[in-house]
């Protein structure tokens, strides 16, 4: 409902949700360094409140990040995927699309010395403007 206030302005009087981001938790974590060609698998997020899903890794050799993805938690598809050379690192943040979500490093031919992957997520809060 509308109503007009004295100095002519129009004010909603029904509250109005927005999504807003949370604060960032960590998630899963590892650091013990993969054989040739070994995966690391992260725990599944499988929370509907997760809006945000971050990865930062290092490694001193080749190896790929992936973001994975499924409406089951059965049946993943692969929605990100990004080469990491060695002695380099990187990561990635994405807006989680599908109920289940993980992150996979998948490392080259050669074992790694170091390594470590950190994950962590971000909740959505829906946040009710005050009416106006």
């Amino acid at each position: 409902m509308v109503s007009g206030l004295p100095d002519g302005t129009k004010r909603c009087a029904i509250p109005w949700p927005v999504e807003k981001l949370g604060v960032m938790e960590p998630f899963d974590s590892s650091t013990t360094p993969l054989a040739g060609n070994g995966v690391w698998t992260s725990t599944i997020d499988s929370t509907g409140e997760t809006a945000m899903i971050y990865a930062l890794c290092y490694s001193d050799v080749d190896g790929t990040l992936e973001i994975q993805e499924s409406g089951d938690g059965t049946n993943w598809l692969t929605t990100y995927t990004s080469p990491i050379w060695g002695t380099v690192g990187g990561g990635v943040m994405i807006q989680k699309m599908a109920k289940y979500t993980r992150v996979r490093y998948v490392n080259g031919a050669v074992a790694q010395t170091t390594f470590w992957i950190y994950v962590n997520r971000r909740y959505k809060v829906i946040a009710i403007t005050e009416a106006k």
